[in-house]
């Protein structure tokens, strides 16, 4: 039995064989798994409730030395932050995992005081300075108001 190279080279046998060869290709390559939507999940609840801590550590510390004031008495803050935390990722090299370079906390945006010794000219300004000199606020983003007598 001999057989016929030039039935078998033909160019309906060489498209075949090219299209196994890329379905082949196509086949080895590997899918993404499940797993990386879950761990971005996790990440950004943890990544909520650390910028929760963060806030509500820093307002927590300005109540306590705010209230320190001579004449300011009890206080209440509020602090809003301008965005999210930010994180700085450099892909790995060589198939390695990115990981984190450099983390940025949120910015403070704005400060609400509520003082029971607020109301005059003078406290208010006490404690807007004081607020001035822990953030970098402007002024125009501090409010300073008296608490209601309960």
């Amino acid at each position: 039995m001999k057989i016929d190279w030039k039935k078998l080279a033909s160019k309906d046998n060489l498209l075949i064989l090219a299209l196994v060869g890329v379905l082949l290709f196509v086949i080895s390559i590997p899918v993404p798994k499940e797993e990386k939507k879950e761990q971005n999940t996790v990440q950004q609840v943890t990544q909520e409730v650390k910028e929760t801590d963060y806030k509500e550590s820093m307002e927590q510390q300005l109540e306590e030395i705010l209230s320190q004031i001579n004449g300011v008495g009890k206080v209440k803050v509020m602090i809003t932050l301008a965005a999210s935390e930010e994180q700085i990722v450099l892909d790995g090299k060589y198939g390695e995992e990115p990981y984190v370079t450099k983390t940025r906390m949120p910015q403070v945006e704005g400060i609400l005081v509520v003082a029971k010794g607020a109301g005059t000219g003078r406290i208010n300004e006490v404690i807007s300075t004081s607020v001035q000199a822990l953030f970098p606020v402007d002024s125009t983003k501090i409010m300073v108001a008296g608490m209601r007598g309960d």
